[in-house]
């Protein structure tokens, strides 16, 4: 299921695995048009809840982003956030 996951203005979303993880585990989000470069963008775990987290981004490619759940991150969305946008 891709429902807790939100792109703000930009990519199409074909999966992310792990579904869920702690702490540390690596998120393999995958789709097409995220970019060749993270400048700018941001991964944002627990998106929906009040305490928003942004990851570490491991890499970044076009069609595969690698984030790193941060620490303090709770059960919710994850955003993909690109460039300036609010």
């Amino acid at each position: 299921s891709t429902n807790n996951l939100t792109f703000i203005y930009a990519g199409t979303l074909s999966s992310f695995k792990p579904q869920w993880g702690a702490y540390g585990t690596e998120v393999r989000i995958k789709g097409t048009s995220f970019g060749n470069s993270s400048a700018g963008n941001e991964i944002i775990f627990g998106y929906n809840t009040n305490i928003p987290k942004i990851a570490i981004i491991k890499s970044w490619s076009d069609t595969v982003i690698v984030a790193i759940v941060p620490q303090g991150a709770q059960t919710g969305q994850i955003a993909v956030k690109f460039g300036n946008t609010s």
